[in-house]
């Protein structure tokens, strides 16, 4: 009965199911070493954050400031009620990410049926295959952050938007779910602005096309389009506000105010060199793109473009998808560094033009296109798992910050025992890096007020509507554990961490004592002897903030 049933599986499922094993393995492979290890740090700051609007019902209004926002434009808050979702069915950072890094191989799959909508089923399969082993891919699927959500949201966008060009069923649907990813997806990064005008040009066409230029005319395709959009707009400017509703367009009057010292042309080229990053990984193979081009050229010049357009139905899925990767050159007008996540919206749309590129060439060259399209793919997942390999710690970083925490502890119960001052875990922790990373020097903590509250047995922060989104309950420590991540540049522990804090908080002793010295992270404790109660916070590095 059973081998009866797999007979029945068609080949091409049999291929997918093997492309999903396969993203999942990129995703899963010594992900319990991974947990927590992003530079950026908002990895452990997210989960606390979550941890305790889940088990404290400490909810919060406004997400941190944006990246890239000059100290203005918020983010919405409504990313950490997402992840709060996921800690409640989870309850631990590591299965945390096995839950995150299998929601984040949903493109993999939503890849395969944008591809076999728009053209057919190989050119799925081609496209899921890109998505599963690409490096930018698998690490936005290993690591919790904002921007890497945009993902989701941008192959659920092409979906929805193929869908409505390809079927004459559901429209409405089709259309309510393209306003739902791009206008829900403004509630978690703004990396989703790029293509936020075409975008909307693409939906009021469709809307238009809807009401006015097919037999389907009726109330509901009129309006419920429209307040499906009112609906996530105006929540996102009552959710993201400064000062009063509105306000947001501040940020857009910075951004031409701001100087910088780059040409539309030198920000376009930073922009295409991010995204060859993104695409091939290793810039060895970024020799790929040449024989790709060419090869495309080729075959759109002879048989491809024909080939293409012959349908009116895939001449509007090629104009949907070159119109929207044009909104790449907007970035030429953004007056600030160009970073990978201000393009992962996009970027799903560069993987299917590839796609596309090289089914076609399978139509023209058989033998050529299949060695080509294996080669890419074959020389993508071999630079992805040397990347995965390469970047593992021996130890754990949850585990590294557990015996940071449990180092403070340790040190804080044996201060007790002598003083009484220190019989409650009246503390701060604060953290510093030699990479100057962090505009906010407790931006990093989230994993030790993790365990520390772990092994204290009660709260030692709380959420806020402000700065990292949680702060310490205590305002007046009466003692301070100084952490330097040194993973890069440890000769500068001295100059960017002790010196960085000294120069933060001049109104201490200053007087240092080691509690740890380790190959990633090294901990001082100070004790604070003021004769009056000062508000000691983790300060913030004003340079960083202001970039």
């Amino acid at each position: 009965m059973l081998i009866s049933n797999l007979k029945k599986i068609s080949l091409n499922n049999i291929i997918l199911i093997l492309i999903i094993v396969v993203a999942l393995f990129f995703r899963f492979y010594h992900l319990e070493k991974y947990v927590w290890m992003q530079f950026e740090s908002d990895f452990s700051r997210d989960m606390i954050v979550a941890k305790h609007i889940v088990d404290n019902h400490e909810f919060i209004s406004r997400g941190p400031y944006a990246a890239g926002g000059f100290n203005f434009l918020k983010n919405s808050p409504i990313y950490f009620y997402f992840i709060s979702i996921i800690w409640f069915l989870t309850r631990s950072p590591v299965n945390f990410m096995y839950f995150y890094s299998i929601f984040m191989t949903l493109p993999v799959l939503m890849g395969y049926f944008i591809g076999k909508k728009a053209v057919d089923n190989k050119t799925g399969l081609i496209f899921a295959s890109l998505l599963a082993v690409n490096h930018q891919m698998i690490f936005s699927s290993r690591e919790l952050s904002q921007p890497h959500l945009l993902l989701i949201f941008s192959t659920g966008f092409i979906l929805s938007a193929i869908s409505f060009i390809s079927s004459k069923k559901h429209k409405l649907r089709n259309l309510n779910f393209m306003i739902f990813f791009v206008m829900f997806a403004l509630h978690f990064h703004y990396g989703v602005l790029i293509i936020l005008p075409a975008s909307l040009l693409y939906i009021t066409y469709s809307w238009f096309n809807l009401n006015f230029l097919s037999n389907s005319r009726s109330l509901k395709n009129l309006y419920i389009p429209i307040l499906v959009f009112l609906l996530f707009f105006l929540l996102w400017i009552e959710m993201t506000y400064t000062f009063f509703p509105f306000d947001q367009i501040k940020f857009f009057n910075l951004n031409f105010q701001h100087k910088i010292n780059f040409s539309f042309s030198e920000q376009i080229i930073n922009t295409f060199l991010t995204l060859r990053q993104m695409i091939w990984g290793d810039y060895l193979l970024s020799f790929l793109t040449f024989p790709l081009l060419i090869t495309f050229t080729f075959t759109l010049f002879f048989t491809g473009i024909r080939k293409l357009v012959k349908l009116k139905k895939n001449k509007n899925i090629f104009v949907f998808l070159l119109a929207s990767i044009l909104s790449v050159f907007l970035l030429g007008f953004y007056r600030q560094q160009i970073f990978a996540s201000y393009m992962l919206f996009l970027f799903p749309f560069f993987l299917m033009l590839i796609s596309l590129v090289l089914r076609l060439t399978v139509w023209k060259y058989k033998y050529l296109g299949w060695f080509l399209t294996f080669v890419i793919i074959f020389s993508m997942g071999i630079f992805s798992f040397k990347s995965i390999n390469d970047s593992l710690p021996e130890i754990s970083y949850p585990q590294q910050q557990a015996e940071i925490a449990r180092q403070i502890y340790d040190s804080l119960t044996a201060l007790g025992n002598n003083d009484p001052r220190f019989m409650s875990p009246n503390l701060l922790v604060t953290w510093y890096t030699t990479a100057r990373n962090l505009p906010f020097d407790g931006w990093a903590t989230g994993g030790i007020w993790f365990y520390l509250e772990t092994y204290f047995d009660q709260n030692l922060v709380k959420n806020s509507n402000y700065g990292v989104n949680y702060e310490p309950i205590n305002i007046y420590p009466k003692i301070i554990y100084v952490v330097c991540e040194h993973r890069i540049r440890q000769e500068l522990i001295d100059q960017e961490c002790l010196n960085s804090f000294v120069k933060l908080h001049p109104y201490l002793d200053n007087e240092f004592e080691s509690i740890l010295c380790g190959e990633s992270f090294s901990v001082w404790s100070l004790k604070v002897n003021l004769t009056e109660n000062i508000v000691i916070r983790p300060a913030v590095n004003p340079d960083l903030l202001n970039d």
